[in-house]
């Protein structure tokens, strides 16, 4: 699949799990219902700062396991376990980060709709550019599970 229809993919995605709900809140909860959806949704600044990070440590992780080979039956042991877990891992900040992608990246066209007059141009920054961060590390952990899956035929260790 190519990059920017993958990128699209992952844009709908986030759309759907994410910003649709918080439509579908407001229209049902009206703002005080949508206030307490990203109050519950979204997670502290540091919180989000840290899962947003957490690309970096798997990536490393993948890296190794793919190029570095265990020489000893205990390192492919220690090696399964490894990929198992953060094929796992994986898949989990792949849905929290197209979640979170959608929510964020909604909040500035609801505020822009809905109370235009307190429009703070600052926090529309931050909204857009963490939701785009998330868009963007959930696009490349999407094309890297892809590649690995379609490329990469090691079996796994015994």
């Amino acid at each position: 699949m190519k990059l920017h229809t993958r990128f699209a993919q992952e844009f709908f995605i986030a759309t759907a799990l994410g910003s649709v709900p918080m439509f579908l809140v407001y229209s049902g909860g009206g703002l005080d219902g949508l206030d307490k959806f990203i109050k519950a949704a979204v997670p502290f600044k540091g919180v989000l700062y840290y899962l947003s990070g957490l690309i970096f440590p798997y990536l490393l992780i993948v890296f190794i396991d793919w190029f570095v080979r265990a020489r000893t039956d205990d390192g492919r042991r220690i090696r399964s376990f490894w990929r198992s877990t953060l094929k796992e891992t994986g898949a989990a900040l792949l849905s929290l980060w197209r979640f979170l992608a959608g929510i964020l990246l909604a909040v500035p066209l609801l505020w822009v709709m809905i109370e235009p007059e307190t429009l703070q141009f600052l926090e529309i920054i931050y909204f857009v550019i963490v939701g785009s961060v998330l868009l963007f590390e959930a696009w490349v952990m999407s094309c890297l599970l892809f590649y690995f899956e379609t490329n990469w035929k090691r079996p796994d260790p015994v």
